[in-house]
């Protein structure tokens, strides 16, 4: 049995990944959130020096505890490639066991990296390029199933970030538009939108049991829409 580990000091590369993704959304998720918070406040100025340093403290401690889990996470992948089965292994997520009969797809992303797919959408193995022995590995998928030119197409993971724009934009619209029309479209998009992204997340074994759990707290966020909606398109 081969087994294929991340390569030492890879998590410099990642770290540096997500704080380029990351920063701009919850820069964006807290300049929206104060504004929605305090549209209606009195005093601007007295409340603004008080509440930008909490929620700005409260969300680099939030991302600091995401990198170092991030890390953890990373640093415990193993790769174990047997004779008639290929398994992935990672800390708080569930165990991914693929025989070569039922993988499906092959796939090297165009900065690095595998996506292994078998029968359904939710046994997909991602292998990050930061794995060792990469070329190595490339030899044995090959002997597995030639890797296509590129990766199994999946809307959640290629525009992850516009779908997160679009979920703010479309929150925002709920709770600042007068339009009941626009209210009730954009509302109802965001309900499905967030409800479809939930339900990947779920489904996704590549995602960690504790991220999954916090999911939890998005519910606050649609009873909140959906309470906003039914206020402005009941109210008259």
């Amino acid at each position: 049995m081969q087994v294929y580990r991340i390569r030492q000091g890879a998590f410099s590369e990642i770290r540096k990944e997500s704080l380029r993704k990351a920063l701009p959304l919850s820069l964006l998720a807290v300049a929206v959130g104060v504004s929605i918070g305090l549209r209606d406040a009195d005093s601007l100025e007295t409340v603004l020096p008080i509440a930008i340093p909490f929620v700005l403290c409260a969300v680099a401690f939030g991302m600091v505890k995401g990198l170092n889990r991030q890390k953890t996470i990373l640093e415990s992948y193993t790769l174990s490639v047997g004779n008639e089965s290929i398994t992935r292994e990672q800390h708080n997520t569930p165990t991914i066991h693929l025989r070569f009969t039922d993988i499906t797809h092959v796939a090297e992303g165009r900065k690095g990296g595998f996506i292994i797919r078998g029968q359904g959408s939710a046994d997909t193995i991602l292998v990050p390029r930061q794995i060792e022995n990469y070329g190595e590995l490339r030899e044995t998928l090959q002997r597995i199933t030639p890797p296509h030119q590129k990766p199994v197409f999946n809307p959640f993971e290629k525009y992850s970030v516009l779908i997160t724009l679009l979920n703010v934009g479309l929150m925002v619209t709920v709770y600042l538009a007068t339009d009941k029309l626009l209210v009730g479209v954009s509302g109802t998009l965001f309900l499905v939108l967030q409800g479809w992204s939930l339900s990947e997340i779920n489904r996704n074994k590549n995602v960690d049991q504790k991220t999954k759990r916090s999911l939890w707290w998005s519910l606050l966020v649609l009873f909140s829409v959906v309470a906003i909606m039914a206020f402005k398109l009941l109210g008259t």
